[in-house]
């Protein structure tokens, strides 16, 4: 690998590094949320 090729991998991987950092509205802690429950003893 060339130098130019290795700093051109360098930037190409520091971009994706930033792109894929958590974004302002990212919540870890973010509850699973569904349709709702299911009555499974009256499911006719």
């Amino acid at each position: 690998v060339s130098e130019h090729e290795d700093k051109r991998h360098l930037e190409q991987f520091t971009k994706l590094a930033l792109d894929n950092e958590e974004v302002d509205g990212d919540d870890e802690d973010e509850e699973d949320t569904g349709m709702g429950e299911i009555d499974v003893e009256n499911a006719n």
